[in-house]
């Protein structure tokens, strides 16, 4: 059985302003786990960390909490150990460890040790917040419609996302921060509370768990969350409090609160696509993680294929699909571009790497040598400098790629061309990245040929943050960017780009081609723009565009175009058209074909 689970956290200092990154450990609600069970559960959890964490966070009961911190300060051994994992390169990385309990209306803070000078003004809160989204995602809690679908609700509400709060937890742990979240945000309505009502009884474990946090034995009821039933509901002469599972559209708590008589301060909904203009409380608003959710309260257009959901299933009475072959492939803007540059050679197969490159393969390997090469690229990296490149670099780090040297070898002589100076700037692999290495730098370019999701640039980023102060200029320039998304581009860049200054560090990228899809449209409003149909009498816009197009080009009379969407059926085409053609001119003798064999 699972003993504590552990996500990654990003804030900012709330007195300094200072980023930092923290590496989370909760535990549930065992309070047997031993002091070699700790230890071992800090150091696993450091090592699956791909960039090393700026301070270490650990919440439990307050029982245990006091208990592991005893460890801590006890075991000078082991203690030893997990502070030479936090060490990079006789660096300490991981700076301040810190110990929360538990305590019904807040996490207290019940110990810290700071390594170094620098310590950490924690909002927990924003980190109690992440550690939700964590498990949102872990545990595919939310399931966002495909195109041309929408959820239809057993509230008949239609949507584009389905939440199945039920599914949040899956471990002891889990349930444990789950419930203290709830018990967070609401721990003195649940204190007093004598009755507790939910609309399913999916979400009981969490009130139960939380009633428990709270010291409180109150009754749960669960009610019908549809129909006549609901209506009937009056709210208690005693106390009590209303958890919604999950909501879409608001609806379930504005009928408490605004025609059932609830008071809005003792309603709370787990998880919703917004807490905006919502009855009550939201625990987990799905609007604050990301680009992905934003919009998911747009209504659709009316045509989408209905999935229905009865209770919280999937249901076979989802409307019968259409039968529609769509001619609109996933084509980013730069795709062409992308393609005249790598295209055949320039990249891999599948699941695979090039050269020298890191052991773990990658889905979409792209071989970056002919940069160095290409004059489009080497004009553009010329421009950066000029442009955009403070003149203040004096240190080049590269990724530890053979072409991310070459380029980083380039920019510092374009650097030391417009500085007009005989002394060229220092150009450092990352695998050589130390604090003596960088001196007394006076401004940071970093290179990379190609980036993913900027893991590699994540690190050194990282990595720098320790080794030269913040008020330092940096740029990092990525040539080309593979990532899954273009949300996750823009991500890396505002995690690049931000720092405790009021200025931004800078960012440059030459080709950017996101691997996965990003369209929002649904397929239905794609298929209005471009659907692929038999040209009998039908057509659209986009076709008729391209038909105009290829006859101000064509030569002499054609003035007819005749579109196919494969070989042989273009030159069966061709044939009736030619037997047709003579036919028309009268000349019906004309019927043997001449065959050329090679």
């Amino acid at each position: 059985m699972a003993r504590f689970f552990s996500f990654n956290a990003i804030d900012s200092c709330q007195t300094t302003g200072i980023h930092f990154d923290a590496l989370c450990l909760t535990y549930g609600n065992d309070e047997d786990v031993s002091s070699l069970q700790f230890f071992g559960d800090l150091e696993s959890s450091i090592k699956k960390c791909k960039v090393l964490p700026d301070c270490l966070v650990v919440m439990a009961s307050a029982a245990l909490a006091t208990k592991l911190h005893d460890y801590w300060c006890a075991d000078h051994t082991q203690q030893k150990t997990i502070v030479n994992r936090g060490t990079k390169s006789e660096f300490l990385f991981i700076k301040s460890y810190y110990f929360y309990a538990w305590c019904v209306t807040k996490l207290e803070l019940i110990a810290s040790h700071v390594l170094a000078t620098q310590s950490y003004d924690i909002s927990i809160e924003k980190l109690i917040q992440q550690g939700l989204r964590y498990l949102l995602e872990v545990n595919e809690v939310i399931q966002i419609a495909p195109a041309g679908h929408l959820f239809k609700h057993p509230s008949g509400t239609r949507s584009k996302v389905f939440i199945q709060a039920r599914e949040m937890a899956r471990s002891e742990p889990e349930l444990f921060f789950v419930a203290n979240a709830i018990c967070l945000r609401m721990g003195r309505v649940l204190q007093d509370a004598e009755m507790v009502f939910i609309d399913t009884m999916g979400i009981y474990h969490y009130v139960r768990e939380a009633l428990k946090a709270a010291g409180n034995k109150a009754r749960i009821e669960s009610f019908h969350s549809y129909g006549e039933e609901m209506k009937k509901l009056s709210p208690p002469i005693d106390s009590y409090i209303c958890v919604i599972s999950a909501s879409t559209s608001g609806g379930m708590a504005g009928e408490l609160v605004n025609n059932l008589g609830f008071d809005p301060n003792k309603v709370v909904t787990l998880i919703d696509v917004t807490e905006k203009n919502r009855c009550g409380s939201v625990l987990m608003p799905l609007d604050t993680l990301g680009e992905v959710y934003v919009g998911l309260l747009e209504k659709g257009m009316g045509t989408e294929t209905e999935i229905e959901l009865v209770g919280e299933h999937f249901s076979s009475k989802a409307k019968p699909p259409r039968t529609v072959a769509l001619g609109v492939p996933h084509q980013p803007k730069l795709l062409g571009e992308f393609l005249n540059h790598f295209a055949l050679l320039g990249v891999g197969k599948l699941n695979s790497n090039f050269g020298n490159g890191p052991a773990n393969p990658k889905l979409l390997c792209l071989d970056a040598s002919p940069l160095t090469n290409n004059l489009e690229f080497t004009q553009w990296l010329d421009d950066e400098v000029a442009w955009c490149i403070t003149l203040a670099v004096d240190h080049v780090i590269h990724a530890s790629d053979p072409t991310s040297k070459v380029i980083a070898e380039l920019a510092a002589k374009r650097i030391q061309e417009f500085r007009q100076t005989t002394i060229p700037p220092a150009v450092i692999s990352h695998d050589d990245l130390c604090k003596e290495s960088l001196g007394n730098a006076k401004g940071i370019l970093v290179v990379t040929a190609v980036a993913g999701d900027g893991g590699g640039l994540r690190e050194i980023s990282r990595d720098l943050r320790e080794y030269i102060c913040t008020e330092t200029p940096r740029h990092f320039l990525a040539a080309v960017g593979l990532p899954q998304t273009a949300e996750s581009w823009a991500r890396l860049k505002q995690f690049l780009e931000r720092n405790p200054t009021k200025r931004k560090y800078g960012f440059s990228n030459w080709l950017m081609l996101p691997v996965g899809y990003d369209g929002k449209d649904s397929a239905w409003e794609q298929l209005n723009k471009l659907d692929h149909v038999l040209f009998a009498g039908f057509t659209h816009k986009p076709a008729i565009m391209l038909a105009e197009q290829l006859v101000s080009i064509a030569p002499g009379r054609l003035s007819r175009v005749f579109f196919s969407d494969n070989g042989s059926t273009a030159v069966e085409t061709a044939l009736k058209m030619s037997f047709q053609y003579w036919q028309n001119r009268g000349e019906k003798e004309k019927k043997k074909l001449m065959v050329y064999e090679f």
